[in-house]
């Protein structure tokens, strides 16, 4: 595995770093500190070049069951500035935090399964069997497919692979993520830890991702409006509190979900405190119900739309673009057009009935 480095992105295996007189120097040593320990060779100062990459390729060779596989192609992936750009001020198109965990996490699945193959003996049919192994978990699959692709159009372009075995292979249908019926949002609310309460109540009025909502912290919330950069778009909102969010985060300092240590969750990890809750016995319902946390920004959006807000400012408080409020917002416009509808129907009855009461009447008259 990848070791983290104290500047900014992750060394290769057997790549090891050494400081020296205030210089840096990196050099390769393939099972260092073992019996099978190589020779020490000196790589490149900069491992960021084009040539310190060049020269950990051909020494990989030299390490068995390493080189030229899959899981070397992923481990250089992991550990390029494509994946963890370094702070050098050349602009680059960054993968979100969010994209990076994802992609990390998944391309473990194929490291796995398939990792000790050449890059290039892989064919998609077995791309499309690791797929199929997780058909119970079509998200685990699908991302599993997006992210190994990721990976070869990175190492393709770098000589580390000839095709993109990962390309074309088809995804299997998601279904939406349901919006929560209110009663089990009561649930939640009445029955829940803390955590998961407030947690439920910052995404209620504020409609935000769950990374986003776990990267939320006190220092951002000023005048009762709390700042949000998202990160999955790089977005920047200014959030008014709603009355309600303001009672709950009274006394609050730091992150608005913090840890036993007073830092900040992870959404991974708030992810798992979810699914263990959820499997307790009084909030089993929701779970059997198919309910997940991004279903209650179905419930934000929603809520907005039926306090009679526009596309516009939900749009400002959500930071969605206008094809996804109106998405989010679907099942609310039904009830409104219905109710608008149904109102219109009475409407029109109640005239209906008071025509009769005077053709009624008149006909009295004439008599």
């Amino acid at each position: 595995m990848a070791r983290p480095r104290k500047h900014g992105a992750e060394l290769p295996p057997h790549v090891h770093r050494v400081t020296a007189k205030g210089k840096t120097y990196f050099f390769y040593q393939p099972f260092r500190g073992t019996p099978r320990e190589g020779a020490r060779v000196p790589l490149p100062q900069d491992n960021q070049s084009v040539e310190f990459w060049d020269k950990l390729r051909q020494l990989a060779g030299t390490v068995p069951g390493y080189t030229g596989t899959l899981a070397a192609m992923i481990d250089a992936y992991l550990a390029s500035p494509e994946f963890i750009p370094p702070d050098d001020g050349v602009k680059r198109k960054v993968l979100s935090e969010s994209t990076r965990y994802t992609y990390k996490l998944h391309l473990n699945y194929s490291r796995m399964a398939i990792g000790k193959f050449p890059p290039d003996a892989i064919k998609p049919s077995a791309v499309l069997a690791l797929r199929d192994e997780y058909a119970d978990k079509p998200g685990t699959a699908n991302m599993i497919v997006r992210a190994l692709s990721a990976c070869y159009e990175w190492g393709r372009l770098r000589d580390y692979a000839m095709n993109n075995p990962a390309k074309g292979v088809p995804t299997f249908e998601l279904g939406e993520h349901k919006q929560w019926p209110e009663p089990m949002v009561d649930l939640l609310l009445g029955s829940a830890t803390p955590l998961l309460k407030r947690f439920t109540l910052i995404t209620l009025y504020t409609g935000q991702r769950i990374s986003d909502v776990c990267g939320m912290t006190t220092d951002d919330i000023a005048d009762n409006e709390i700042r949000v950069r998202q990160k999955k778009t790089g977005k920047e909102l200014w959030i008014p509190l709603h009355a309600t969010l303001q009672a709950e985060l009274k006394g609050v300092d730091g992150p608005l979900l913090a840890n036993g240590k007073g830092g900040a969750f992870s959404s991974g990890t708030l992810r798992d405190i979810w699914d263990a809750e959820l499997g307790g016995e009084t909030l089993k319902p929701i779970k059997a119900a198919g309910l997940v946390p991004h279903g209650l920004c179905k419930n934000a959006h929603s809520r907005l739309r039926e306090a009679g807000l526009s596309t516009d400012q939900i749009q400002a408080i959500t930071g969605r673009s206008p094809k996804m409020v109106e998405y989010y917002s679907k099942g609310a416009d039904q009830r409104l057009r219905a109710r608008a509808g149904m109102a219109k129907l009475a409407e029109n009855d109640a005239q209906k009935v008071l025509q009769t009461l005077e053709e009624s009447e008149q006909k009295q008259s004439a008599i």
